[in-house]
């Protein structure tokens, strides 16, 4: 199983913090395969590219804020 996890300067951790939002309810997300993981990250990066790009965000994703680490 693996998990997405944002790295945090303050507190110099990586924490797991991508969650899905199902009937009100957050809930950690984990993926069966790294390739799964890899896929859905690249989504969120190319979400946060189009975001910056139409003014929502000051700051676009990167791989660098990122990491997959399995557990």
């Amino acid at each position: 199983m693996f998990i997405i996890e944002t790295y945090f300067n303050l507190s110099d951790t990586w924490e797991n913090t991508y969650t899905e939002t199902t009937n009100g309810r957050p809930r950690l997300l984990s993926f069966s395969t790294e390739q799964e993981a890899k896929d859905r990250l690249q989504e969120l990066i190319d979400d946060g590219q189009e975001a910056y790009n139409l003014g929502y965000i000051d700051t676009p994703y990167t791989n660098d804020d990122f990491r997959i680490r399995e557990v």
